[in-house]
């Protein structure tokens, strides 16, 4: 059983919260946080990738995980905000999520993640299946920004 504290989307800002309900955090039966979390919280960026260290970016939560140091929530989707639509753009965003979502098969949450993405009318939409074993299969679907121009 996969048990994770409820956010909801303020469907007029896009913005997300926790729920409460009782006085305590609201939790579901799924990955819906921890998902949303690791594929729109941003990761740090390499110098490779970003060469100025006050622009790579990187989720504040990550600060406080002494415990393990190199594991980060979060995705290097964020690099892609103002790309264009190119097969090479669909393929990074594809491997982003991949990368931010394997965390969950190697602490055994999960016994596989699939990505997969496609070109929409809203620039690219990315599809999380998620096999939890036990015939729970989750699938949810993501669409990123709309991008700055077409291919």
């Amino acid at each position: 059983m996969a048990i994770d504290i409820q956010l909801t989307q303020d469907t007029d800002t896009g913005m997300f919260d926790v729920s409460f309900e009782n006085g305590d955090f609201k939790t579901v039966d799924s990955f819906d946080t921890s998902l949303t979390v690791s594929l729109f919280a941003d990761a740090r960026a390499s110098q490779s990738q970003v060469p100025r260290s006050e622009l790579r970016r990187g989720w504040w939560g990550n600060q406080f995980d002494k415990d393990y140091p190199l594991f980060e929530l979060g995705s290097l989707l964020w690099l892609l905000y103002q790309a264009r639509n190119t097969q090479d753009t669909l393929n990074s965003a594809i491997d982003f999520a991949k990368n931010s979502l394997q965390w969950l098969v190697d602490n055994n949450h999960a016994e596989s993640v699939n990505v997969t993405g496609a070109f929409t009318t809203v620039g690219i939409t990315l599809t999380v299946v998620i096999d939890r074993g036990s015939s729970i299969i989750e699938t949810r679907y993501y669409d990123l920004w709309n991008n700055s121009g077409q291919a």
